[in-house]
């Protein structure tokens, strides 16, 4: 009697094992996340509202671009275009995320209370000084733009939504 209820109590502890693991194995990270999965989570009918922001402190960001005006739902038209036509950048790597300086940022804020950002990529080479001190040397991506949340890291290839953020946006003010 002993010894079957310790292999069934094995064949449930591995039945659960595996039925954890399959779930696991159907939750995406963001690294497999593509600039296609990026379009589906923001869409014009789950953005809420956008506006470009950050930049040195005092600097002025966009006026609040919302969806229930006639203007702001063309800027978040266009720029779900954008995104929708981005490529996925090959080769990613933690050295080319991240801020550099003071960026300009796209804020995106959903229907869901969720808030997704948009910046301009950079590549940078970390060096090590023979001292032992580093140093970090970073230059714009052209073309290139980095989309973050708390789901989604991806970087991708989109020279018109650069170019908006890097100096467009100020023209729809």
């Amino acid at each position: 009697m002993k010894i079957k209820f310790v292999a069934l109590l094995l064949l449930f502890t591995i039945f659960i094992a595996l039925t954890g693991c399959y779930n696991n194995s159907k939750e995406k990270t963001p690294r497999e996340l593509t600039a296609q999965s990026v379009s589906e989570l923001i869409t014009i009918e789950n953005v809420e509202s956008l506006q470009v922001v950050g930049g040195l402190p005092g600097a002025k960001g966009s006026p609040l671009f919302q969806k229930n005006d006639a203007k702001g739902k063309d800027i978040i038209t266009k720029i779900i275009g954008w995104l929708s036509s981005a490529k996925p950048v090959n080769d990613q790597t933690e050295t080319q995320y991240g801020k550099h300086g003071y960026p300009m940022v796209i804020e995106i804020n959903k229907n869901d209370g969720r808030t997704t950002y948009i910046e301009l990529a950079y590549n940078c080479v970390s060096k090590t000084n023979p001292d032992g001190s580093g140093t970090k040397t970073c230059t714009a991506a052209e073309g290139e733009v980095f989309i973050y949340n708390e789901l989604i890291k991806t970087r991708v290839n989109s020279p018109r939504l650069y170019e908006w953020l890097n100096e467009g946006w100020i023209k729809e003010e």
